[in-house]
């Protein structure tokens, strides 16, 4: 790996440790001199970069730079080059350094983003298109501003998310203290004064005595058991099909997924069109972004219909009307019916 532990000596005479990407001992040594160090001893000093995050921001601003850089005329190799050095993030420069390696071998840009799992099917495909067509800068900045867009719808879901899962929490709390401290009070004050107690109220009382008990040990216990036993089944076959089914059956969740899943479809698709690549294969790279397996199969039938020779419109509202409304199939349509295809397809994503 490229990246170097060093020791050397500064102007003072004085020993100083650190750690340096470079692309050789040589570069390293050149680099060092530079900053005042003399290399004494390097070697291969940082471990475990495979497994370290690297946040959606990172790869936006790559590709919103290196399609900034293309567009001035800056080559692929010196322009990976320069945003290697710029990266502050370790293991996404290793990446872009890995990239640079397999550009100046020879192969395409998409060639050699297809090896890593952090660049999508989408990014790949997008960036082939525009490889081909010969307006990769134009690609590599409208992939940029789609993955803007998608985080940008993130990060707003999961803060529509977090409201009510704040209050779920805060009920939990305020519940616990009420049956934890108040009701034994007021248990122990009805006693003292001899008033009768309803059978509500012993029931209050009984909740609050298994609470202050090692129940609630148990209960805790049971609960984490069956997360954990929910998470097993979860990872098979039948749970992905059981729980999909099950989250597609409850009344405002069902519209939140639908909601979803149809956002990044149709963005996802409007993307790859927009960009030149043939109907059938944004169709099924836009199905990896649909994760319920209900709804998938829906689109996947879809996908086939297209494929078959009918145009989207007609094969959405056959196969998939439960998905999308009477708008977005009409702006669908007159998509098809004229020039602006993909256009259409990304606007109906915000309806």
């Amino acid at each position: 790996m490229p990246y170097f532990r060093w020791v050397g000596i500064d102007l003072r005479g004085k020993t100083r440790v650190g750690y340096q990407f470079s692309k050789s001992i040589a570069e390293l040594d050149a680099e060092l001199l530079e900053q005042g160090f003399g290399l004494v001893q390097s070697g291969h000093g940082i471990r475990g970069l495979s497994n370290a995050r690297i946040r959606e921001q990172h790869q936006i601003t790559f590709f919103q730079q290196l399609g900034v850089l293309l567009a001035s005329g800056i080559h692929v190799p010196q322009a990976l080059s320069l945003l290697m050095q710029q990266s502050d993030n370790l293991r996404f420069k290793e990446i872009i350094f890995d990239l640079l390696s397999d550009v100046e071998a020879g192969a395409s840009l998409s060639v050699a983003l297809e090896k890593y799992q952090i660049f999508s099917p989408a990014c790949v495909h997008m960036i082939a298109a525009g490889q081909e067509a010969g307006v990769l800068a134009n690609s590599l900045q409208q992939y940029a501003s789609y993955r803007d867009t998608i985080e940008h719808m993130r990060k707003k879901m999961r803060s529509a998310a977090l409201v009510p899962a704040i209050t779920f929490l805060f009920f939990l709390i305020i519940t616990f203290l009420l049956f934890s401290f108040i009701m034994p009070a007021f248990e122990q004050m009805m006693r003292m004064g001899s008033y009768s107690i309803s059978s509500a109220a012993r029931v209050l009382f009984s909740v609050s005595h298994a609470l202050r008990s090692g129940t609630l040990l148990w209960c805790m216990g049971g609960f984490f058991l069956a997360l954990i036993l929910f998470r097993t089944f979860r990872r098979t076959q039948l749970g992905v099909r059981s729980i999909d089914w099950l989250w597609l059956k409850i009344p405002g969740l069902k519209r939140f997924i639908i909601y979803r899943s149809g956002i990044y479809f149709l963005k996802t698709l409007a993307l790859l069109v927009q960009g030149g690549v043939p109907i059938d294969q944004a169709l099924s790279v836009a199905l990896q972004t649909v994760s319920n397996y209900y709804i998938r199969c829906s689109l996947d039938a879809v996908a086939q219909q297209v494929n078959g020779g009918s145009d989207l419109a007609g094969a959405l509202l056959s196969s998939a009307s439960w998905l999308f409304t009477p708008d977005i199939l009409a702006l669908i349509a007159i998509g098809q019916e004229s020039s602006t295809f993909g256009i259409m397809l990304d606007k109906s994503a915000d309806l």
